[in-house]
């Protein structure tokens, strides 16, 4: 009994320890998902375990191999190159920029067109505009009442007795050394006329800055010739400057007295809407700027009429200047 029970131990023994050599070594050799084996109690096949201890290790490159991996891109790179076609490139080599696919289309617009070089306009100051025309139809009296004519503008118009007047104004006071340009249009601050007054007591000629009224003038008036002088080009701001009040009436004492009143150089002239000067009157400060030594006569005409003539030093002083409005 004692020897049964023994063998049958043994047997047993025997078996287990079969099966534990036989599954070390299939998972050593053999792939674990594929192994199976038999289970000594009921006879069906299971998976067996995974062996934490079977796991396969990777194998580390060698340094050969690496070597052989570098020199074979290294010539898949070189024979890239030598099927590329040769492109020769001046100046400096471009610096690569990483553009994404949504922005080359623009970056291939901007590259076609090159872009504009700015150019700076000239400056323009008030000087060099000042003495502008004050139209593009005419420049002289003969040229406006042509343009009168041919638009069928009214004489009786205030556009046409005020645009009128102020040619009459520049073209009588020629004969008395002025040159004036007509520069009267919409918004033009009160100024009519601007130019010089070439006198024998000046080197260079005085600025002038002429307003013209074709009505009776006012003490009002010389206010308004005051904020014109304000609002003025800076060249018909400082010294040198005499600011006049071209009236188609004689001053009355208000205006006389507005006009001695002004801290300006300012002056007052009587001419006619025909063109006769009959007035010419200034204050002091336009004595102490340069007519210190000018004063004013009359002249009389063959028809009877008289007109204002001037004297340098009690002189008859007859303008050699002749120039013309342009």
């Amino acid at each position: 009994m004692h020897s049964r029970h023994g063998l049958i131990t043994c047997s047993r023994l025997g078996r287990y320890s079969f099966h534990l050599s036989t599954r070390r070594y299939l998972s050593q050799n053999v792939t674990p998902p594929l192994v199976e084996t038999a289970d000594s109690h009921r006879g069906t096949f299971i998976p067996s375990p995974l062996d934490d201890s079977s796991t396969l290790k990777k194998k580390k490159p060698s340094k050969k191999s690496k070597a052989e991996a570098a020199l074979g891109v290294a010539e898949l790179s070189s024979a890239a190159d030598a099927d590329a076609p040769l492109v020769k490139r001046r100046g400096r080599p471009s610096k690569a920029v990483d553009i994404p696919e949504a922005d080359t289309t623009e970056t291939t617009d901007a590259t076609e067109t090159p872009p504009k070089k700015r150019t700076r306009k000239p400056k323009t100051t008030k000087d060099q505009t000042a003495i502008a025309h004050g139209s593009l139809h005419h420049n002289t009296l003969v040229e406006f009442l042509d343009y009168a004519t041919a638009v069928n503008l009214s004489p009786t118009s205030t556009v046409y007795r005020g645009t009128h007047y102020e040619y009459t104004v520049a073209n009588s006071l020629t004969r008395l050394a002025f040159t004036l340009t007509r520069v009267g249009r919409t918004s033009d601050l009160g100024i009519d006329l601007l130019g010089s007054w070439a006198i024998p007591s000046r080197p260079a000629p005085l600025n002038i800055l002429i307003q013209c009224k074709a009505e009776t003038p006012k003490p009002s008036m010389v206010r308004e010739l005051e904020g014109a002088v304000v609002g003025a080009p800076m060249r018909y701001r400082g010294e040198g400057t005499i600011a006049i009040l071209a009236a188609a009436k004689e001053a009355t004492k208000g205006v006389r007295d507005a006009v001695g009143r002004s801290r300006l150089p300012m002056a007052y002239l009587n001419i006619t809407t025909e063109g006769s000067v009959r007035q010419f009157v200034w204050n002091q400060a336009a004595v102490e700027c340069a007519l210190e030594s000018v004063g004013v006569t009359l002249r009389y005409l063959a028809n009877g009429e008289s007109e204002v003539a001037l004297t340098w030093k009690g002189l008859p002083w007859s303008s050699s200047k002749s120039s013309s409005l342009e």
